[in-house]
């Protein structure tokens, strides 16, 4: 089977993803979630002129040449606090002490404020002139009844909650959390915590993506490390399945004796043709495959490939069953702070740190090594080639 580009994969894997179904969640509970549906306003925001600051509301006409050595002079008709219903000026060279985010009286057009003021409480005198609306903020200066707040696919953040919320919407329309399933194979793993016996080691890839699961907002509803065993591998692909939107295995994905992945998932009831390989280091054995409409992604068993790969093909997989118009990967370009001697015969990951202009990459790069990830921030995209990429040579970089 020929081997596909990364962002072939990419393609190939949210090209036919199926966003999951939508819930109504409180605004508080939102933040993070994907929008199902259009959200559009029910009423105006402000729903009515309101003063910008603590002043007197008045007519611009009643100050005009209005100055420290010529004020004018006001009778003061009242005061309006923010919450208070309103009331009109009434008659000429009247004005109305007003508070921020109070009406604005309907006969009147200007807020002066109170700084241009002596702060009189039954006569007022004006030391500034006004203009029409000055201080006044209009109703729907923020959005107008009807009017489209945020379009379905948009990730739900604390201005757009707040903005449903000035709306008077106390819940909205979200795709469910995803379903995730982890598997990870190998007959050398143990959990962390267990007693480590010789040739053992620890399964550190299930508390990676765990984590990363978790912080795109998914729910991790099975979560389990299986020997290489092929009825075991099966049984627990079988409960995966059955429990989680989207399956993530780890290890037996090459061609090794132990490789058992490839085979099971071929031969499961309802799989539909994927692909097994791509054109990257590492995660050059990447298996991608759906059963019975679900998405399996399989990684290899070395922790820095399945987290590598995971970033670049499994979250913007994870983004497209979530809804979101911006499926990512999410790329920019940066410049390289240190030349890159080594020879790449297709396109190789780094991880790297970028400072917002220059990345540098870091010393461990080897599969086994997550210790060299720490304080990193972004993965580096080297092109193929036998040459060595230079310093100061641009580059691309998903930040992370």
């Amino acid at each position: 089977m020929k081997r596909l580009t990364l962002e072939q994969a990419r393609q190939y894997m949210t090209s036919g993803a199926e966003a999951v179904g939508t819930e109504w969640v409180s605004v508080y509970d939102s933040i993070g979630r994907v929008l199902s549906e259009d959200i559009t306003a029910a009423m105006s925001q402000p729903p009515f002129p309101r003063s910008a600051m603590d002043g007197y509301a008045l007519r611009w006409e009643d100050v005009q040449g209005a100055s420290r050595e010529n004020p004018a002079v006001l009778r003061v008709a009242g005061r309006l606090c923010a919450g208070d219903e309103g009331m009109p000026l009434g008659k000429e060279g009247v004005a109305i002490r007003i508070m921020t985010g109070a009406v604005i009286p309907p006969d009147a057009n200007c807020v002066i404020r109170q700084e241009d003021t002596d702060y009189g409480e039954e006569w007022v005198k004006i030391f500034a002139e006004g203009r029409p609306q000055m201080n006044c903020c209009p109703a729907g200066e923020d959005f107008a009844q009807g009017e489209k707040l945020a379009s379905a696919g948009m990730l739900v953040d604390a201005y757009l909650a707040s903005a449903a919320a000035s709306a008077g919407m106390a819940a909205l329309p979200v795709r469910r959390r995803v379903k995730v399933a982890l598997i990870s194979s190998g007959e050398e793993l143990c959990l962390p915590g267990e007693p480590l016996s010789p040739g053992k080691i620890y399964d550190s890839n299930r508390v990676y993506l765990t984590a990363r699961c978790r912080h795109f907002g998914c729910d991790v509803v099975l979560s389990k490390t299986v020997g290489d065993d092929k009825e075991a591998i099966a049984g627990n692909l079988k409960e995966a399945l059955a429990a989680a939107d989207y399956v993530i295995t780890t290890g037996g994905v090459s061609v090794g004796q132990k490789d058992l992945m490839p085979g099971i998932i071929k031969n499961y009831p309802g799989a539909e043709p994927g692909f097994h390989g791509i054109l990257v280091k590492p995660g050059m054995p990447t298996l991608f495959a759906r059963i019975c409409g679900r998405p399996v992604l399989s990684l290899s068993g070395n922790p820095y490939s399945a987290a590598a790969i995971f970033e670049l093909l499994g979250v913007p997989l994870l983004h497209a069953l979530q809804g979101r118009r911006d499926a990512g990967p999410f790329m920019h370009t940066a410049v390289l702070a240190e030349a890159f001697p080594k020879k790449r015969p297709c396109l190789r990951i780094v991880r790297g740190y970028y400072d917002g202009e220059k990345v540098l990459v870091a010393a461990g790069q080897k599969n086994g090594q997550m210790k060299a990830g720490i304080g990193t921030n972004c993965l580096v995209l080297l092109p193929a080639g036998t040459a060595p990429i230079p310093a100061g040579e641009t580059v691309k970089v998903y930040q992370i």
